[in-house]
């Protein structure tokens, strides 16, 4: 239960004052940590919450969430989404202990491969970035499940209960603190996060930039700046880029989108024309899936039509 330290903890931003905000209810904080899953394992990691996962039924208990990384070392985790003011112990301990069980059977483990394997085939950008690294994505998650898992707590304030509770879970577990604030007289919606992720990432060459250096060195192309865009042009315009910093996200946006051949199946619109890919702006292996597209634009955008 929070103590007086909280009851006065205050963030101090550029003058502005944040307060601590305490959740009322665990599945508000659930999806919290849901949003900011990837700033918690890192870019190139996939996270399962409980909506997605409930419909399992091979599995005693139903955790708040699984996650995966396969950056550097690939790991799967198995995630608990706690509050500080409920009877940690007696919730958390049994529910995982149950999980853990549960999931000693090849059944089981089966069931939660398939359901992963269904997840990563949905999100291709995921998909291709696995497939480029480890192969066939079924046998990449067979040979990770049937390995055990790491246990992640994530509550919003550090107990002396928790040490109990770690030393009774029978597998590798690790606490993660997650503290949030609102700003004074706002409330929630404007609000600031405090943790400490999982993985410290290197900031990657920037993508933009890559696309720029590529396709200025190929001739014949203009460049033009916005506020909002970066437009390419030969005889007319072939590739518009937009960025979407708060999310970490590009727009490419290919004019004469519909004359792609689009084998990853990552071009979305239903326009007559356009078509446009999302990608992560900070993951390295983004770039390399849309050097293809931006090359066939190009190329579009010499021949008369």
């Amino acid at each position: 239960m929070p103590g007086d330290i909280n009851e006065i903890l205050m963030l101090l931003i550029d003058g502005v004052k944040y307060h601590l905000h305490e959740f009322k209810e665990e599945r508000e904080f659930e999806s919290v940590v849901e949003e900011h899953a990837k700033d918690i394992f890192g870019e190139e990691s996939i996270y399962f919450g409980k909506k997605k996962i409930s419909s399992l039924s091979g599995i005693g208990s139903i955790p708040d969430g699984y996650a995966i990384t396969f950056k550097d070392t690939q790991r799967w985790y198995v995630v608990e989404v706690e509050l500080s003011s409920h009877r940690i112990f007696n919730h958390v301990v049994p529910q995982i202990n149950k999980f853990i069980n549960g999931i000693r059977s090849d059944r089981t483990k089966r069931e939660l491969i398939n359901y992963m394997n269904e997840e990563i085939r949905s999100q291709p950008i995921i998909e291709h970035l696995i497939k480029e690294r480890f192969g066939e994505v079924y046998k990449f998650l067979s040979d990770l499940i049937y390995k055990p898992p790491i246990v992640l707590i994530i509550i919003d304030e550090k107990t002396k209960e928790l040490d109990d509770v770690v030393s009774s879970i029978p597998a590798e577990t690790k606490v993660l603190e997650f503290k949030t604030f609102e700003r004074e007289g706002v409330g929630l919606g404007v609000h600031a996060h405090l943790f400490s992720p999982l993985f410290s990432e290197k900031q990657p060459e920037d993508i933009i930039e890559n696309i720029r250096k590529m396709v200025l060195s190929w001739g014949n192309v203009k460049e033009l700046k916005t506020k909002t865009a970066i437009t390419f042009k030969t005889k007319r315009s072939f590739l518009q880029v937009y960025p979407e910093p708060q999310k970490n996200l590009l727009m490419i946006n290919f004019p004469d989108g519909y004359k792609l051949v689009d084998n990853m199946k990552l071009l979305k619109g239903r326009g007559k024309y356009g078509r446009y890919i999302k990608i992560l702006r900070l993951l390295d292996s983004t770039y390399l899936m849309i050097k293809d597209y931006i090359k066939q634009a190009y190329e579009n955008s010499l021949k008369t039509k």
